[in-house]
């Protein structure tokens, strides 16, 4: 089964951080990238992106975030996985899901 994780995280979530914690975190980060059937990718701050929306036919373009919210999507992980049990045990790796975010666990449908 496929699942995407999405990680959000509070935009200060590093910000207390001795050095000596911010590299382990990024170790914890490097370590995942080696897990069999996952791949991740980080993105941009939210002021970087661009929303689109079709209202009354007209199509317009915003940097106005979709939504307000305490925590912003900062990454997601697409992983190949046995179950829902091995999705989850990966999620709780995430550092985010400790440090003030959140990680949302979605299984994706295949096209036929």
């Amino acid at each position: 089964m496929r699942y995407a994780l999405f990680v959000y995280d509070p935009a200060e979530s590093l910000e207390t951080l001795t050095a000596e914690e911010e590299q382990a975190v990024h170790d914890e980060y490097v370590a995942l990238a080696e897990v069999p059937g996952l791949v991740g990718h980080r993105l941009q701050p939210p002021d970087t992106a661009t929303t689109l929306r079709i209202t009354d036919g007209k199509t317009v373009a915003s940097s106005q975030a979709a939504e307000a919210t305490q925590q912003h999507l900062a990454g997601f992980y697409l992983l190949d996985s046995a179950g829902a049990d091995q999705a989850l045990e990966i999620a709780a790796r995430i550092p985010a899901a400790r440090l003030g975010g959140s990680i949302h666990i979605q299984p994706l449908l295949t096209e036929t």
